[in-house]
């Protein structure tokens, strides 16, 4: 590490599970090759504290975790051979993820308090760890996101016995990623942020510029060429600015590049995940849980929050297993359904047109453990599934019939299956003079 003008500033995470044990990972490469360490690393630039807390214990960890407290400033000169780093290190709570070792970290383990005893760690990574255990046992009020649940609604299929429609599109601006929305912006008002800023091909962003005008957070929604014309207008409608990029990498790298705003995006925010898990616990309040679901996946956050939120139900009530999870990919653009074959990427599924999802490893171990599947659907299947949907009184959008055409498979759906209508189709409906 050549000598800067001024200290280097790194971040560390303490991160804990439910058991009290505390995640390390052991260095792959100098300094400390071969010694067990925290999750953590070199801020960049643009880039806030806790975003980087976040992003290195992902990397390094696998484990998505909710940054907390800060546990304190480590500056000492000397606490890193490479030259002087200063590290700001956070408490953080785990909410998904199994732990493994990745990116500089040559093995990842969950350590007890009594593994601790004694063990030489890297840096003065000790000395952090005595402090966050200072920190644990001093007394604070609690500081949490609050944010607004909305109800579920649930409704029978009309040629399904036994086969039930979750109406996400009846939530305010028609997705389920009101519900996300609302945990994210509601962590922005927490740290008392201006502004949020995302990359959306449409419904995140119009979602999170509505919960935003809610708490007169000002937004930035960028987009990729070629986004729906009408969820353009109905984000800038909002009152978010809208900046349009050539791809949708860019788009993120804008968000990232943002040195001020609130990160709102809803795969890097573990908060939106948060609050999408909140459809689990509205589930089962108004009723039974389904035996099978139905569902369209494009980056996975639906999926991983709906995970989330069944596993910590089974935990907190000692109910039986969570749904089998259908995961449903276009052909056209099937990561995670066909992975040797994932397609070209154009798909009228737009909101599932995700090529190189970043969470893809994660998704895939969620519908393994849930007993399920990822299926692909051809794009004739699609547009027919979405006809059909409508007449029969759900007014979807394309990518909400992926989930519609996995069912109408063979023989269709069994009794006790749910299908999870993501989006209203009233932002860009079918041609209604098409043949079903």
């Amino acid at each position: 590490m050549p000598e800067p003008g001024s200290p280097s500033l790194t971040v560390d995470a303490v991160v804990h599970d439910a058991e009290g044990r505390i995640a390390l990972v052991r260095r792959a490469r100098p300094p400390f090759q071969d010694r067990w360490a925290l999750p953590g690393g070199f801020v960049e630039i643009g880039e806030t504290v806790e975003a980087a807390c976040a992003r290195e214990t992902l990397e390094e960890t696998g484990l998505v975790v909710e940054v907390g407290r800060l546990v304190g400033v480590f500056s000492r000169p000397g606490r890193d051979p490479r030259g002087h780093t200063v590290s700001v290190a956070f408490a953080c709570s785990l909410l998904s993820g199994t732990i493994r070792g990745g990116d500089d970290a040559a093995e990842a383990r969950w350590f007890s308090p009594e593994d601790l005893r004694g063990l030489p760690l890297a840096f003065d990574h000790s000395s952090i760890l005595e402090s966050a255990q200072e920190l644990a046992t001093a007394p604070v009020a609690p500081r949490t996101a609050e944010f607004p649940v909305y109800p579920l609604v649930l409704l029978d299929h009309p040629r399904w016995t036994g086969v039930r429609v979750a109406a996400e599109f009846a939530l305010p601006t028609g997705s389920f990623k009101d519900r996300g929305a609302a945990a994210v912006v509601a962590g922005a008002r927490l740290t008392g942020a201006s502004r949020v800023v995302l990359d959306s091909s449409g419904n995140a962003g119009l979602a999170v510029a509505a919960a935003a005008a809610r708490a007169r957070i000002a937004c930035t929604v960028h987009m990729a060429r070629g986004a729906a014309p009408e969820k353009i207008r109905l984000i800038r409608a909002a009152g978010a600015r809208v900046e349009i990029h050539a791809t949708r990498a860019e788009a993120a790298r804008a968000c990232l590049d943002d040195p001020v705003a609130y990160d709102a995006g809803h795969v890097r925010n573990p908060l939106f995940r948060k609050g999408v898990a909140s459809a689990a616990a509205a589930w089962n309040r108004i009723g039974s849980l389904p035996r099978e679901l139905y569902l369209p996946v494009g980056n996975g956050v639906l999926l991983l929050g709906l995970a989330d939120g069944f596993a910590d139900l089974r935990d907190r009530t000692g109910g039986g297993p969570s749904p089998r999870m259908i995961a449903v990919q276009a052909e056209n653009c099937a990561p995670i359904a066909a992975v040797g074959n994932p397609g070209c990427g154009r798909t009228i599924a737009d909101g599932c047109a995700v090529a190189d999802p970043p969470l893809a490893v994660e998704v895939r171990e969620a519908i393994r453990r849930s007993g399920g599947e990822a299926v692909a659907i051809s794009e004739p299947d699609i547009a027919a599934a979405w006809r059909e949907a409508w007449r029969d009184g759900f007014p979807i959008e394309a990518t909400s019939a992926l989930a519609f055409a996995a069912a109408r498979r063979g023989k269709g759906p069994s009794p006790g299956s749910s299908i999870v209508a993501t989006g209203s189709g009233l932002k860009c409906p079918p041609d209604s003079e098409s043949p079903a």
